[in-house]
């Protein structure tokens, strides 16, 4: 069977070389794989990465919990990087009001560059969102999404499930869906139509 990471970050693994995990995913039958930008110099890094290893691919963008570095100058080099023909989405990008390193409002602001970037580029959008479906979502509405958007690490309910399916957005499930206390995610997941489910 062949997989296809939709998202890792390949210079996030202390102790092995990108070559030794693109290796160890090509052995378990990993064929393609999405690396993601959370700054400027990861962004950097998974376009020199896509650009070295064939079947790997670039996201580029600011987190949202460091988006107090989304400035003029960083978002410049984010809409270059997103030019590039291994780049193939722009994010991750989005709203986490779970941690408070940057503040809404910076956050928000971050967010709506990222979303012109990416239609701009006709790239993907990718979403970081926790604890702030209903801002992210709205903010979406009033920008005008791109035609591509995957929600990663999803966490919302049915509701969101419901909206993001009208929109035709992505939604993807990463281990947290397993945890003993995650039944109401568990029904989110089961309540995604096939053709937008990531897991």
């Amino acid at each position: 069977m062949q997989f296809v990471d939709t998202h890792c970050h390949l210079d996030h693994h202390e102790g092995r070389s990108v070559a030794d995990q693109v290796r160890r995913a090509r052995e378990a039958g990993v064929v393609t794989m999405v690396t993601v930008g959370t700054d400027m110099a990861s962004s950097t890094q998974a376009v020199a990465t896509a650009t070295r290893f064939e079947g790997v691919w670039a996201v580029v963008g600011v987190h949202p919990n460091d988006a107090m570095e989304a400035t003029p100058g960083v978002l410049e080099v984010i809409e270059r990087l997103a030019k590039d023909e291994v780049t193939v989405a722009v994010g991750e990008t989005g709203l986490d009001y779970y941690r408070d390193h940057t503040t809404p409002a910076q956050q928000e602001d971050s967010f709506r560059a990222h979303i012109e970037i990416a239609k701009r580029q006709d790239r993907a959008l990718v979403i970081h969102c926790r604890n702030a479906w209903n801002d992210c979502l709205d903010i979406l509405d009033d920008q005008g999404a791109p035609d591509r958007v995957v929600m990663h690490c999803f966490s919302g309910d049915l509701g969101v499930v419901e909206r993001c399916a009208q929109a035709g957005w992505f939604m993807s499930f990463a281990g947290n869906v397993t945890f003993a206390n995650a039944s109401e995610l568990r029904e989110a997941a089961a309540a995604v139509p096939l053709a937008l489910l990531l897991t």
